[in-house]
């Protein structure tokens, strides 16, 4: 693999990490391409995530669709490079004068985009503006002021990453305490089983207190101490604790004929 196609790899697994690709409309991203349509006087500001084949747009206004093919992408060339790439007349740019989206809709003419630069320094996409009618000049300040708007896309993709890393440890953690508690009920049968076998008790007695230490342990509905005897099987003891195993309690024989029956 070259070190190019190494590094694409790398990149899309970045993209991939934040998981926004085809998740809904958001707020917070609707926001920023409203502002910068308005602060640059453009009728279209997208912001771009550029996938393995595809650019897809997490916030789009201006325009209809909702992804593009990568090869007509523009964003696609923009995070090749290291600051705004601007493009005042597309018609003039060999780069772009035969694409399907400068000779078709929406007839892109002017185009500004800002790579979204992770803190690892992948670019994901880009925050871009978009006119149908070329543009002399984008300023130094504009090209500043719409870098600062894409570095506001990435902070709030770093938001969502974060709070969702939150969640799965907390999840982690809740787990973990549940599966610590389990084991401690466990142990705790355990070792009243234990205590139960040094009392002189009966074989029968003892694992009639027995099941029902086990049964909590292991947290069912229903729980029995069966005979097996030539004749068939006997319930000696049931065990239960939910309304579904008194219902099967309820319906379960006391005796069943040799065959029947799993003990």
């Amino acid at each position: 693999m070259s070190h190019g196609a190494e590094t694409e790899q790398q990149r899309l697994a970045a993209l991939a990490r934040y998981a926004v690709l085809d998740t809904l409309p958001e707020r917070a991203f609707d926001r920023v391409t409203h502002l910068a349509a308005r602060l640059f006087g453009a009728p279209i500001a997208l912001i771009s995530l550029v996938d393995q084949d595809r650019q897809w747009f997490k916030a789009c206004l201006g325009l209809d669709t909702r992804q593009t093919d990568r090869s007509l992408s523009f964003c696609a060339h923009a995070i090749l490079g290291d600051g705004v790439m601007v493009i005042p007349d597309a018609r003039q740019d060999p780069r772009f004068a035969g694409n399907a989206l400068v000779t078709g809709e929406p007839f892109i003419r002017f185009y500004a985009g800002a790579p979204l630069v992770t803190p690892d320094g992948f670019k994901l996409g880009s925050l871009c503006v978009i006119d149908p009618q070329p543009r002399a000049a984008f300023s130094a300040e504009d090209q500043a002021a719409l870098t600062d708007l894409a570095g506001m896309v990435v902070s709030e993709l770093e938001l969502r990453f974060t709070k969702r890393e939150l969640e799965t440890e907390a999840q982690g953690r809740a787990q973990m305490v549940s599966f610590l508690r389990e084991t401690q009920a466990v142990n705790e049968a355990l070792l009243g089983v234990s205590t139960l076998t040094q009392l002189d008790l009966p074989p029968q007695d003892t694992a009639a207190f027995a099941i029902e230490l086990v049964a909590q342990a292991a947290q069912v509905d229903w729980a029995a101490l069966a005979a097996v005897e030539a004749g068939g099987s006997s319930a000696l003891n049931m065990w239960n604790v939910t309304p579904a195993g008194q219902a099967f309690s309820d319906l379960m024989p006391r005796a069943l004929p040799p065959g029947e029956g799993i003990v």
